[in-house]
């Protein structure tokens, strides 16, 4: 992955506060002028989360009310066509979903920040380390990772590991995925490509990390040097 690649990702993650602001003024346009007996205003529940990725806990129910305030602001601009009482049924599912998602988002949130804290005490280890999301974005880079395959941490985090270092893996990445899931837990060996292009066989031990409801968030990948 070259240098321009990694500048374009990092411009896609600053661009995440118009998309979501896009977003929020698409659904009230289309809330607002639409007839639909569907609770359209539920839509703002992915802008909630969305936030998550470039506000804190503060900003987040900051956005969630603004999304909250445009959903009353266009139930009364746009009184229903059919029964009132099914208007006010919509709206109230609305608010409840951006009220739900608000409450969760932070919640992700937290726990992350502590697995990260958790991380962080990983970099006095030699060994390769890195933390990725389950979606397998980077999140935490360790000293051992950049003397193994060459990219600084400022380079990796932000990225798709799988994407980065072009993993060979040793049988298909759903079954992986699904004994991850399972047990909690995986290890084999697995074939990495580093920043120079030279390839690299390496004993890969997965961890998968769960928030306080039993939900997977991230994937610790210790690679001993």
């Amino acid at each position: 992955m070259t240098r321009q690649s990694f500048s374009a990702r990092k411009a896609t993650l600053r661009l995440f506060p118009s998309v979501a602001a896009a977003l929020a003024i698409g659904i009230f346009v289309v809330d607002t002028v639409t007839d639909s007996e569907i609770a359209v205003a539920v839509l703002y529940a992915a802008v909630v989360p969305m936030s998550a990725r470039f506000c804190r806990a503060r900003g987040v129910a900051q956005v969630a009310l603004g999304c909250a305030a445009l959903t009353l602001l266009s139930f009364y601009m746009t009184p229903p066509a059919g029964p009132a009482s099914t208007g006010i049924i919509n709206t109230l599912i609305s608010l409840l979903g951006i009220g739900w998602t608000a409450y969760l988002t932070p919640q992700s949130q937290s726990a992350e920040a502590e697995l990260q804290q958790q991380a962080n005490l990983l970099d006095l280890s030699h060994d390769s380390i890195f933390l990725r999301d389950m979606n397998n974005v980077i999140s935490y880079w360790s000293r051992g990772a950049e003397e193994l395959y060459g990219w600084n941490r400022a380079e990796a985090v932000g990225n798709i590991s799988h994407e980065l270092l072009e993993t060979s893996f040793p049988a298909p990445l759903d079954q992986i995925n699904a004994e991850l899931e399972g047990t909690g837990w995986w290890d084999g060996e697995i074939v990495h490509k580093k920043r120079d292009g030279t390839r690299v066989v390496v004993t890969s031990r997965w961890s998968l990390q769960r928030d306080k409801r039993e939900r997977p968030i991230a994937v610790l990948e210790p690679t001993p040097i």
